[in-house]
This record gives C-alpha cells, structure tokens and sequence, in this order.
C-alpha cells in the first residue's frame, strides 16, 4: 500500500475517533440539560445555561458533520466505487430475510437435540452493553451432534450462568461431552442424560504441571496416552463403533481402573495447592465422567472435535471486533450456525446462501414440506449444491 493510502487511512480512524469523542461530550451535555432545577427562583439562570449548551452542541454537531464528510471522501479515494456499497451500505443493502433463518435455525436446534449424543462448548464475544456504551465480555455457546455433524450455536444476552445450560438441555435425552465447566454439572442428576468428560483438558493440567512435578507429570501422561494408543490401534484396524467398545473394555477399562487409584494414592503424597495436586483433584474430581467414553464406541475421549469448530468466534473477535448489541449477537449466532453446517459438509457458504434465499419462500404456505430440506448437508445429498 502507498503512503498515501496509508495516511489516508489513518485520517479516517482519528477523524472516527474524534467523531466518536464529540457524540460522547454531547450525550453527557443533553444528560445535564435534561435535569430540571432544584428551585423555581433558579428558572431564568437554567435557561441561560441551556442556551448555552445547545449553543455548544450544535457547533460540535457541525464538526462531526464535517469530520464525516472528509470520512466519506477519504474512503473513497482509498477505495473507490466499492466505498458507497461496502463501506456504509444501508440498510436495505443489508437486510437478509432473518424471519426464514430463524425458522431453519429453530428446526436445526430441534434435529441437533433430538439425537443422543452431542458436544458443548462455550467462547467469548464482546458485545456493546446498552448501559455502559462500551464492550463487555458475553459468551456464545455451541452445541454439536457428533454423528450428523450439524451444530447450531446459541446466544442468551451474554450469559454463562447454569440456568442456561437448564434451558438449552431441557428437553435433551442421551450423551452430553463437555470440559471442566461445572455448570454442567447441573445436568448430572437429570433422568436420561449421561455426561461425559474431556481427556484432553485432563491431560493438559498434567503438561501444565511438569515443571513442579516433573515425575509424577511424566506417570500421569503416559497413562493418558497408553488411552489414546488404544484409539489409535481401533482406527488402524477400522473398527466399527460394538468392536472399538468391546477393545476399550478389554485394553482402556484396566488402564482406566489402574489410573484411579494411583489418584487416590498419589493425592496425599504432593504438596496442597501445587499444580501437580490441582491436577490429580480435576481428574479425580470428573473421573466418572472421563471414563465413561468406553461404554460406547461412538463416544470420543475428549472434546476436540468441537473445540475447533468453536474458533471461527475468535477468528471474528479479530476481525469485527464487537456485536453491536444482544440482539446483533443472536444473528450472529444464526449466522455462524450455519457457516458451520456449510463447512461441516464442504459446501460453499455463499453458494448455499443464495439457494435458500431463492427457495425459501417456496415453503410459506405448503405444509407437508419441512424447511429442515434446505439444510447445507440434505442440499448436498439431494445434488442440489
């Protein structure tokens, strides 16, 4: 890029910025203005001030006019026609038809819940709070069916708290694979659901705990990994899910009841609070759950899989920065449900895009179609995309 770009662009973000600092002073100015007097006998002085505040803020709205119209130029110049459509587009340049997302996105959560084993995961994403005029930190949450490979992420005015894992689980029967959050552990005493645990996180507080304990550190991960050998041997055998259950009750369950109890007699013996005992308590504390994969060969030994579908968030926290409010982040929850659908089966984002806003309306008023058929995966096993 030229200097001239280069300056060009760092106009526009002081100019922006100077724009953003003249509507602040102006907000706490007609914050002020608007407080009534304590005292009649005070009315003429109040009007006097008032006048003189409109005077200043409609002098400062003249600035920001101006600062907006070099915006516009430089933005132009930078990036010619391109600026007018992209840069600011309206909002009818923006408009999607959200109302026929949404009703995709719903049955893509019901078909999501309805099969019984699935992941979670859970990632940060700043959003803009309407009180405080400034990002604060909310969190998406994505839920994974294993064997269809939809997904669907979720977002509840920024919440982690353990009443939404009661709300999104509610109606779910069957195998829910999380990390060490504990708010799942709300789900534990349900009927019909069974949790599972990751065998990576655990693994990590032992690599984590090396340098304190290198010997103990060493046991724990070559315990763990004699657990992934098993996995690996089932896969170059190409076992279907009832033999890699029956090889990980005949290789996984000794290794598994071995491990446990040298938590049990190792605890004691490290220094409380050290990395190395914090270690062997997470373990030992979800060894329930981090056991439990070998009951079922469809069950995976750690949460992986959806851990790398979670970060196209955090590829957008780079790149958009923030959601302009909660309701902003729900479409873009929508959104990115779908981004992974389409990725999940190698299918063109865009492509998919444009079919569905051309069929979409196709079912508005014939009830024996279901929507669930313009689903990126069913598109693609039709020879539609």
């Amino acid at each position: 890029m030229s200097n001239t770009s280069t300056e060009n662009e760092a106009l526009i973000k002081d100019f922006m910025y100077k724009c953003d600092c003249l509507y602040r002073e102006n907000n706490r100015l007609r914050e002020k203005v608007s407080a009534q007097p304590l005292e009649v006998a005070e009315k003429e002085a109040y009007e006097v001030r008032l006048s003189e505040k409109d005077t200043i803020i409609a002098k400062k709205e003249a600035k920001i006019s101006k600062l907006e119209e070099r915006v516009s130029y430089l933005e132009r110049q930078l990036y010619g026609r391109k600026a007018e459509k992209f840069i600011k587009p309206n909002a009818e340049d923006r408009w999607l038809d959200f109302e026929g997302f949404d009703m995709l996105y719903f049955r893509l959560w019901e078909l999501v819940l309805q099969t019984d084993y699935i992941q979670s995961d859970e990632t940060t994403i700043p959003v803009i709070h309407d009180e405080k005029h400034k990002a604060v930190k909310g969190y998406i949450w994505l839920v994974r069916s294993v064997m269809t490979g939809r997904q669907f992420f979720y977002y509840d005015h920024g919440s982690r708290a353990g009443k939404v894992v009661l709300k999104l689980f509610s109606k779910f029967r069957g195998a829910i694979q999380t990390d060490g959050y504990e708010r799942y552990g709300l789900l534990d005493a349900k009927k019909g659901i069974i949790l599972l645990g990751c065998w990576a996180h655990a693994r990590r507080k032992f690599f984590e705990a090396k340098k304190n304990d290198l010997q103990h550190a060493e046991y724990a991960l070559a315990q763990i990994q004699l657990l992934y050998d098993v996995e690996r041997k089932a896969d170059d055998e190409h076992l279907d899910y009832a033999q890699r259950a029956e090889l990980r009750s005949r290789l996984a369950y000794p290794i598994l009841v071995r491990f446990e109890k040298w938590l049990v007699s190792e605890y004691p013996k490290v220094l409380k609070d050290s990395p190395i005992a914090k270690a062997i308590k997470y373990t030992y504390s979800r060894f329930d759950k981090l056991s439990r994969y070998h009951l079922d060969g469809r069950y995976r030994p750690d949460n992986n899989e959806i851990e790398n579908k979670v970060r196209p968030v955090a590829c957008g926290r780079k790149n958009y920065l923030f959601c302009g409010n909660h309701d902003a982040a729900e479409d873009a929850a929508v959104l990115y449900s779908f981004f992974g659908c389409c990725k999940s089966v190698e299918v063109d984002f865009r492509t998919w895009l444009i079919y569905f806003l051309e069929h979409v309306h196709d079912y508005d008023n014939d009830y024996s179609t279901d929507l669930v058929e313009l689903l990126p995966d069913n598109l693609k096993n039709s020879n539609k995309l």
